[in-house]
C-alpha cells in the first residue's frame, strides 16, 4: 500500500523507527494514513525518544559534535576538524570514531564520508537552532570551508544561509555562465532569487541571463542583458568583461545573420582583449571568419582563419566546417 511505501521512505528502512511507529499505530490503525502525511507529527514519539534516550545521554562535547555535523548532508574528517572540532587540542578523529562506534544513526557512504539518518539529522538541526544563538556565523564558516575545498555549490548554499550576500554573489557570478551553458538555467534562477535585488545587479549575471535568452532564441531579450553587462563593464573599465559582452552581442547578431552588426561587436571584442587571452582571440577570429562567409567575403574569411592558426597553432578544430565552406564559395 502507499502508506507502507511512505513509511519506508521516511524511515529509510530503519527497523527501530518502524517498530516505534508500529507500536504507535497498533491501537489506532486508522490513523496511519493521516499520520504519514505529516512527517513531524507522525515522528513525534520518535523525536521524544531521540531527545531523552539518546541525545541527552551524550557528553556536551559529543552533543556539540553531533549538532555541528548535522548541518551538512554529508561530512568527512576535514569538516570535523574545521567546523565541528576547531580546537586542535581535541582529537576530531577520536570523536568521530566514538560517534561511529556508538551507532548513533550514522552510516558511512564512501571513502570516509558519513551521513546521519534523515530523521536524526532533522532532530539534531532543531537542537542546533536552539543551542547556537548565532547560527549564521557557523553557516559562514561552513561556506568558507567549502569554498576552500572548491565545493562551489555548497559554499554558495551556506553563504546564502548566512546572509553573506557579497560572498554569495561573487561565487554565483563566477559560475553562472557555465551553469547556463551546461543546461542548469533553473539552478541559476533559484539562487538568484535568494539574493537581495541590489546584489543581483552584477554584469557576469547579466551575461548569464543573456545566454539563457539567446539559447531560447529570445534574441531581443538577450541583446538587452548583454548591453546591460557591456555598460556595467565599461563603467568599471573592466576590459576583459567589456570584451566578453561585445563577444556575446556579436554572437547574437551572427545567429540572426546581421553581419555588419556582428562584425562591429566582434572586432571591438578583439580590440579590447588583454594580450594574454589567446584562446579568446582564437574564438573571436573564428567567429569573424564565419561572419565573413555569411557576408559573402570568402577571402576575408580565409584571412581570419589564417590569423587564428597563427594565434593558436595547435588548435585545428573547425566545428562549423568553415574551411570547406570557403572552398565551396571560391
Amino acid at each position: 500500500p502507499q502508506e507502507v511505501e511512505t513509511v519506508l521512505e521516511q524511515t529509510e528502512g530503519w527497523v527501530m523507527v518502524i517498530k516505534l511507529l508500529a507500536n504507535q499505530w497498533q491501537d489506532a490503525a486508522g490513523h496511519m494514513a493521516a499520520d504519514v502525511g505529516n512527517s513531524y507529527n507522525s515522528m513525534e514519539r520518535f523525536f521524544e525518544y531521540l531527545s531523552h534516550d539518546i541525545f541527552s545521554r551524550q557528553t556536551p562535547e559529543i552533543q556539540r559534535f553531533l549538532m555541528l555535523t548535522s548541518l551538512v548532508d554529508t561530512f568527512d574528517l576535514a569538516y570535523c576538524r574545521t567546523i565541528a572540532v576547531p580546537d586542535p587540542a581535541i582529537n576530531a578523529g577520536h570523536l568521530l570514531g566514538e560517534v561511529v562506534k556508538t551507532g548513533l544513526f550514522i552510516s558511512r557512504i564512501g571513502n570516509n564520508v558519513y551521513r546521519y539518518h534523515s530523521l536524526f539529522k532533522e532532530f539534531l538541526r532543531l537542537e542546533a537552532a536552539s543551542h547556537f544563538p548565532n547560527l549564521k556565523a557557523t553557516y559562514k564558516k561552513i561556506g568558507s570551508f567549502y569554498r576552500q575545498q572548491n565545493s562551489i555549490e555548497l559554499a554558495l548554499h551556506f553563504f546564502l544561509l548566512a546572509g553573506e550576500w557579497q560572498a554569495a554573489v561573487d561565487i554565483l557570478a563566477s559560475v553562472c555562465r557555465h551553469w547556463v551553458n551546461s543546461g542548469r538555467q533553473k539552478l541559476v534562477g533559484e539562487y538568484l532569487s535568494k539574493l537581495p535585488q541590489a546584489y543581483q545587479q552584477n554584469p557576469q549575471i547579466y551575461l548569464a541571463l543573456g545566454d539563457q535568452e539567446r539559447f531560447s532564441s529570445a534574441y531581443g531579450k538577450a541583446v538587452y542583458w548583454y548591453k546591460q553587462a557591456e555598460r556595467n563593464f565599461k563603467e568599471k573599465q573592466d576590459l576583459l568583461g567589456w570584451s566578453q559582452s561585445c563577444h556575446a552581442l556579436g554572437e547574437v547578431y551572427l545567429d540572426i545573420i546581421q553581419p555588419n552588426q556582428a562584425q562591429q561587436y566582434l572586432r571591438q571584442a578583439y580590440k579590447l582583449l588583454p594580450p594574454d587571452q589567446d584562446e579568446e582571440k582564437g574564438s573571436l577570429l573564428y567567429l569573424m571568419s564565419e561572419n565573413a562567409i555569411n557576408h559573402g567575403q570568402s577571402r576575408r574569411a580565409e584571412r581570419y582563419l589564417r590569423l587564428r592558426h597563427a594565434v593558436l597553432p595547435f588548435n585545428h578544430t573547425d566545428k562549423n566546417n568553415l574551411q570547406a565552406r570557403i572552398y565551396f564559395r571560391t
